[in-house]
């Protein structure tokens, strides 16, 4: 691990790894649009809706994984 990331506070490096990973994202999914030209590809309807569905899936899946760590940080009472 190099000195730099042993510096950051969590919150520094959430917002260091977030950004490079959304702008990669970002990127991803724009070479994905770049496959809708007719003119260089082929597709159909049914590969573009499991492109876009399993797409979908992982962003949800994602998504409910920082709403299961928030409710798990959240303090619990224990009663019987």
């Amino acid at each position: 691990m190099n000195d730099n990331v042993k510096n950051l506070t969590p919150s520094e490096n959430f917002k260091k790894l977030a950004e490079k990973r959304v702008n990669r994202t970002i990127l991803s999914l724009k070479l994905i649009g770049n496959l809708s030209n007719k003119r260089v590809y082929d597709w159909n309807e049914e590969q573009v809706n499991k492109i876009f569905n399993t797409l979908q899936q992982v962003l949800d899946d994602n998504k409910a994984k920082f709403k299961i760590a928030v409710s798990d940080n959240e303090e619990r009472e224990f009663k019987l």
